[in-house]
């Protein structure tokens, strides 16, 4: 399925991640079965995210980036999101920001809103981290563009073609402005996010 999927499209979210890392062995297959070039974008534990809140976890992020390290090359992003009930806290999340190791790029989704303010997103800009721009059936966050990249979630379950149209020049838009773009449809079974994703990779090019 990777293999088949890789050939497609030139990116991919791991998920289950968040709930248990996979193997060493694993990793190692993956990063050979798919092309140069793809690249994986990889869900951090939801040790360091939910049940730690971001506090203590320098051992957690030296396992998780020594872990990835199996993907070689392929590794491209690592993702961070917080709880929605995680409210905003500058110091915990500054010192969180100064133990990322350097290497695969962070990318973090705030849920509540507590943390959409100008303080917060200095601190990502200081520390190199992007801001994730998510979507769902229930809220849709606002585009606030901040850090090195663009990193979109968009998690609604159906999306019309003039949805597609417009996040698509959205798109256009940053890469104009030099930005790298990385957009991830929910691929939950019998969901069409995967051509979703093949749809707004062809119009955006």
């Amino acid at each position: 399925m990777l293999q088949f999927y890789s050939r497609l499209l030139p990116t991919v979210e791991i998920n289950n991640s968040f709930y248990r890392y996979p193997k060493e062995e694993t990793l190692q297959q993956w990063a050979e079965t798919v092309p140069e070039g793809f690249i994986f974008s990889v869900k951090a534990h939801r040790r360091i995210t939910h049940e730690k809140r971001l506090k203590e976890v320098d051992g957690d992020l030296v396992f998780l980036f020594e872990r990835m390290r199996s993907l070689q090359s392929r590794l491209g992003l690592i993702l961070f999101q917080l709880p929605p009930s995680l409210r905003c806290d500058l110091a915990v999340l500054e010192t969180f920001l100064s133990q990322l190791r350097p290497g695969p790029r962070a990318v973090m989704e705030f849920r509540h809103a507590t943390w959409r303010q100008d303080a917060v997103y200095r601190l990502l800009e200081t520390h190199g981290v992007t801001l994730v721009i998510a979507e769902t059936d229930e809220e849709a966050q606002p585009r606030d563009v901040v850090g090195p990249i663009s990193y979109l979630r968009l998690h609604k379950y159906q999306y019309a073609p003039e949805e597609l149209q417009e996040w698509a020049g959205w798109i256009r838009q940053r890469v104009r402005e030099g930005r790298d773009v990385f957009a991830y449809f929910t691929h939950e079974e019998g969901t069409p996010g995967p051509e979703y994703a093949r749809a707004l990779a062809e119009t955006t090019g």
